[in-house]
């Protein structure tokens, strides 16, 4: 996880400290940092998937105006592959953002659009960690224990400022977030069980429509 400009969450501050640990052992140690992964799987994309698939409103409290650098789980798996074939003398630290920063309420419009959806959005001029944590419980697959950490950690913004990985990888091409989404939103739908696709279409019936985005796929990605 990347260090937020804000107050840690336990959930960052956990990471960090992970990291710092094995860079303080004997074993040279590439330690890469990220924001969100997108990814089918992910959990903090598949927050934001189910909240764009099954919401024709939404209430969008103040922490959604953070800003992230979200990143596809192929550009995290490009830079793994890097760094374990870079020579190393001593531990390291690398960022590895995602191309485009967006806020968190950015993400769920871009994620809506790509499904198709136009969901009435509202913004509430407060931060309602708590409220927020038990909405998404409700609405979304999130693991209850980690949603709310999720929530704490997003209250600032999340972007790199430090070294990052994409330096030492100078021809690679990072995934944008359309196209990086619509890849993650089908292998998500793909692993849901029949009766949850029939409620998610019978919701997205109600919801205002938009003329979904169907990114292009790169013909080559960078080495």
């Amino acid at each position: 996880g990347i260090r937020p400009r804000g107050p840690l969450s336990k959930h960052l501050e956990s990471r960090l400290l992970t990291g710092a640990t094995l860079r303080a052992g004997k074993v040279p140690v590439v330690e890469l940092r990220a924001t969100m992964i997108i990814g089918g799987g992910s959990e903090s994309f598949r927050i934001v998937r189910d909240l764009a698939a099954r919401l024709p409103a939404m209430l969008l409290p103040k922490w959604l105006e953070s800003e992230s650098e979200p990143v596809a789980i192929r550009d995290i798996g490009a830079a793994i592959t890097h760094a374990l074939q870079m020579p190393l003398d001593a531990s390291a630290v690398f960022e590895a953002p995602g191309p485009e920063r967006l806020s968190g309420k950015e993400i769920i419009a871009r994620t809506s659009k790509i499904l198709g959806h136009e969901p009435r959005m509202l913004d509430l001029p407060i931060v309602t960690p708590k409220l927020s944590t038990w909405w998404i419980r409700l609405v979304t697959r999130a693991n209850p224990h980690v949603a709310g950490e999720l929530v704490e950690g997003l209250r600032s913004d999340i972007v790199a400022e430090g070294r990052e990985i994409w330096e030492e990888m100078p021809d690679y091409r990072r995934t944008p977030f359309d196209e990086a989404g619509y890849s993650a939103l089908g292998e998500e739908e793909r692993s849901l069980p029949e009766a949850t696709r029939l409620v998610e279409r019978a919701l997205g019936a109600i919801t205002p429509r938009a003329f979904p985005h169907r990114p292009h796929r790169a013909a080559k990605q960078g080495a």
